[in-house]
């Protein structure tokens, strides 16, 4: 994004479903590309799939064509409606990750109150990373946490979502079980509420399909 590439996206400006960019490569330039997904990272991923379709042969104008309906990656940035409020379900397990999802929400709703909704993945990337994900989960008006998913892993001592909540500093955190979500959303105060983690987290978002809209 805006530097000097073979592919490269210029111009770069918010829609309400994503991003408008002047998309530069190798022999021509296409204004005014609609691209309807959350996240600059997403704009970089997507640069690099064009980059490789259009170096193995298929025409630029053919991929933008299909660009604008792409529906996306399952939890990659997923946007819903929910009652009055907006629900994002993403992936992101690791602090980076959660850094970019953190950003692109304060991009696309500023003046919205935001809540994360974290389960952490893996007893040894909560260690690993525990100063890490104090910080950056700290940044969110609200923190709601949820006990770590083993997946494959055997519990480490002291290694657990009660000591990650504690060094979060903010004051607007809890933790919880998963049949206490809905609650929450019921009760907080905040317009967007964020899902991350890479466990079974994702399935609460289906438990609350009925009543869910894809944005």
């Amino acid at each position: 994004i805006d530097v000097k590439a073979d592919y490269v996206a210029r111009n770069l400006t918010l829609t309400e479903r994503g991003y408008r960019f002047d998309l530069i490569s190798p022999n021509q330039i296409f204004k005014g590309v609609n691209f309807n997904q959350l996240g600059r990272h997403n704009v970089l991923n997507v640069l690099g799939a064009i980059a490789v379709a259009n170096q193995s042969g298929i025409d630029i104008k053919k991929i933008l064509s299909t660009l604008e309906n792409f529906p996306g990656i399952k939890r990659r940035m997923n946007v819903y409606s929910w009652r009055n409020s907006i629900i994002i379900d993403d992936y992101a397990h690791h602090p980076k990750e959660i850094e970019s999802v953190l950003n692109t929400i304060r991009s696309f709703y500023p003046n919205k109150k935001n809540c994360v909704i974290f389960q952490p993945h893996l007893f040894s990337r909560t260690k690993d990373f525990m100063k890490e994900f104090c910080s950056v989960l700290g940044h969110f008006d609200e923190i709601v946490l949820l006990d770590i998913f083993p997946a494959r892993e055997e519990a480490i001592e002291n290694v657990n979502a009660y000591n990650l909540l504690e060094g979060i500093k903010n004051d607007q955190k809890k933790l919880i079980e998963k049949k206490e979500i809905k609650s929450v959303l019921e009760s907080s105060e905040a317009e967007v509420f964020t899902f991350l983690g890479a466990g079974d987290i994702g399935e609460e978002i289906t438990k609350l399909k009925s009543e869910l809209i894809i944005s």
